[in-house]
């Protein structure tokens, strides 16, 4: 997938939504909304449904969380951007991110592919082979290695 260049920035509009409360852990929630853009009550429901099925699991495999974070629902300019962030041990921030273009059946998996790496077609981690041994791509041969 190649969108060609997207601009970095935009002025954007920001809107307090509020709190959310999921147990012991308080969520502050913002909008972050492109021009012409507005956080959906469909956005809002795949927030609290990312948060429920994928974020509560990751603050208590973590542990040490302080309960506190914060959410923001960022209707782009190509999809929806929904990033949550939580505190542990004090100082360190935490954050898992739910991506989805307009038109696309399912999110991206942005665990391992990070945003700027799909518009250029290429993989932030190297593919690894069927024997679990990641293949490395040089930079100017572009020739794959193994790396054992």
């Amino acid at each position: 997938m190649n969108t060609g260049p997207v601009e970095i920035y935009h002025e954007r509009r920001v809107s307090d939504l509020g709190v959310w409360d999921y147990g012991d852990l308080h969520l502050k929630v913002y909008g972050l909304l492109a021009t012409g853009k507005t956080v959906s009550k469909t956005d809002l429901s795949t927030a609290r449904n990312f948060i429920a099925d994928e974020v509560l699991s990751r603050v208590d495999q973590m542990g040490d969380s302080n309960g506190l974070g914060f959410v923001i629902i960022h209707p782009g300019d190509l999809g929806i951007s929904i990033a949550v962030h939580w505190w542990v041990q004090g100082s360190v921030l935490c954050q898992h991110i739910y991506r989805k273009e307009y038109g696309s059946n399912d999110p991206m998996d942005t665990v391992f592919l990070a945003v700027d790496m799909l518009a250029q077609d290429r993989p932030l981690h190297p593919p690894v082979d069927c024997d679990g041994n990641a293949q490395i791509t040089g930079v100017d041969d572009h020739e794959a290695q193994s790396v054992a």
